[in-house]
């Protein structure tokens, strides 16, 4: 059995389940060099073909993650191929875009009318699923030859719900599981709470696109002069600086935009989502911008603690899975992961939109066969690799030979663990590519986290980050229980967890921490999860005495 999930809005990706275990994905901006890419995702879906060594007549579906096509977001993007349809379909996004605005505007103005938009958006969606879906399924086909029956679509927050839940490998362990979603929207929604019982999946709550906690994040994100969609990590990274806030009016204002109701589990905007960042710009008091930041993350952290926890106490369920960008922030679930009533957390990795096409090939294998036993993610070095014959050539190509040294070891983890011992900054591409935002060991740069000022060489000479970003441990995991704070044994081999880390071994990781608040943001590794990584770190071990780089 062979599925395709694809997600072509913003993070495109594409990704491939054969018989329920995800062997391949990637995310197009891999290929095109254009970050967070967006539309058809074409180079991926070349990749997982010929990965597969497979044909397109044996691909048994092709589901696409999310129920609104890429025409209403970008015409330019979407990969139509029908020229003389452009100009109607510019002519009526154009309208409806208009329509929309007038209609926010008026609900700005007048809040009882709230909700207007909805006449306009779901004849929209409708009519558009009609009219889309099949034009993109038929230039699909066209050019890859793919049956045009076998396509189909699914809401995008079930993909990120499909996601969390079966790559978490939950399913092998427990028969009731609680299954949260949250972004800043898709499909009409932000965010679901659903239970996982003996195979089934129930949702249970969800909140509307218009009352958004990802929307929220964002709108701040934006205001702090960054870019939405792709920078709420550098929020995160700022928010612990101020150690005491000076003025907690600004935190006092937020809690007054965005709440959630207990009984109902859904979220709450004071006014719809696309109002937000004109209300927040109007209404936000004086701030300072690392202010702004602190009190955004510690209300942000708050309310899903609370929301988690009612979902804890309405379904009596304490396994649970995440998904959806706002599973992105590290430090809200190394809080939720803290709660009393939570017994296991798993949260997506990349559990932005580019996940959504994992979402969708599990969805999509169950959809065919619901006996089909889907099967965990081992790893997420699920990418491109590149053959040593491929490598010469590019090394002769491109005459690299003649500005650098090239030198071919039988031995690379050695010389490699040799260098880093000696304080050298090493850029390892190996094997297979990861999937996803995270440099697990594959496409890494690599160093001491003793060794002085090495943050700010990095971030000066190579990465060009922002000052006050840390960077993220590679740990063993025989030497986890050294450096990090994880009473319940919590699994980390994505990323996707913040931890304390004990203070009498922070002098072994000082650059792998925040320099604030000390917590880090591990990959927890074994030696299954990446063989030759883990002899690295092992060889790196015997001669420093750490099991961390």
């Amino acid at each position: 059995m062979v599925v395709f999930g694809i997600n072509e809005a913003h993070n495109a990706s594409c990704a491939l389940a054969v018989d329920g275990e995800i062997i391949a994905a990637a995310q197009e901006e891999r290929f095109s060099r254009i970050k967070n890419h967006f539309g058809t995702p074409y180079k991926a879906i070349e990749f997982c073909l010929n990965f597969a060594k497979i044909q397109a007549q044996d691909v048994d579906l092709i589901v696409f993650s999310g129920g609104v096509p890429t025409f209403l977001t970008s015409l330019a993007s979407s990969g139509l191929e029908a020229p003389r349809l452009l100009p109607l379909l510019k002519a009526g996004k154009n309208i409806h875009l208009s329509l929309r605005k007038l209609i926010l505007a008026t609900e700005y103005q007048f809040p009882k009318l709230r909700g207007l938009d909805k006449a306009t958006i779901e004849p929209y969606y409708k009519i558009s699923q009609k009219i889309f879906f099949p034009k993109t399924a038929k230039i699909l086909s066209t050019k890859y030859d793919f049956d045009n029956r076998k396509f189909t679509y699914l809401d995008h927050h079930t993909a990120h719900a499909y996601s969390a839940l079966y790559a978490s490998g939950f399913t092998q362990l427990y028969d009731r599981i609680l299954v949260i979603t949250c972004d800043g929207g898709g499909d009409g929604l932000s965010a679901t709470i659903s239970v996982y019982i003996k195979g089934s999946i129930k949702r249970i709550a969800s909140s509307t696109q218009d009352n958004s906690l990802g929307c929220f994040y964002g709108c701040i994100t934006d205001i702090l002069g960054m870019k939405p969609l792709e920078h709420e990590y550098k929020v995160m990274g700022l928010a612990p600086y101020p150690q005491n806030l000076e003025d907690a009016s600004v935190y006092d204002f937020l809690k007054t935009v965005i709440s959630f109701d207990k009984k109902t589990l859904s979220w709450k905007t004071v006014v719809a989502s696309d109002n937000l960042n004109r209300y927040l710009r109007e209404h936000l008091p004086r701030y300072r911008f690392d202010h702004l930041a602190s009190a955004t993350q510690r209300l942000t952290e708050e309310l899903l603690v609370r929301w988690v926890q009612a979902a804890i106490e309405k379904t009596g369920l304490g396994n649970v899975v995440f998904g959806g960008g706002v599973a992105q922030n590290v430090k809200a679930n190394q809080k939720i992961a803290a709660l009393h009533g939570v017994k296991n957390f798993f949260a997506m990795p990349s559990a932005g939109d580019e996940s959504n096409s994992i979402g969708a090939a599990y969805w999509g294998s169950r959809h065919i066969d619901p006996k089909t036993r889907l099967k965990p993610l081992k790893n997420l070095y699920l990418g491109p690799s590149y053959s040593n014959q491929t490598v010469k050539k590019s090394i002769s190509k491109n005459r690299l030979g003649k500005n650098y040294s090239v030198k071919y070891l039988k031995n690379p983890e050695g010389k490699i663990a040799q260098l880093l011992a000696s304080g050298q900054i090493i850029a390892r591409h190996t094997g297979r590519m990861e999937f996803g935002a995270r440099a697990l060991g594959n496409r890494s740069i690599l160093a001491d986290p003793t060794v002085p000022g090495l943050v700010n060489k990095i971030n000066r000479q190579i990465k060009s980050r922002d000052f006050w970003m840390p960077f993220a441990p590679t740990i063993l995991k025989e030497d986890a229980s050294r450096y990090l704070v994880n009473p319940k044994k919590l699994q980390a081999p994505f990323m996707t967890l913040a931890f304390d880390t004990e203070p009498k071994l922070r002098k072994d990781i000082t650059a792998a921490i925040h320099p604030f608040d000390y917590t880090s943001r591990p990959q927890i590794l074994t030696k299954e999860g990446n063989p030759t990584y883990y002899q690295l770190l092992k060889n790196f071990k015997k001669l420093t005495g750490r099991g961390v780089i």
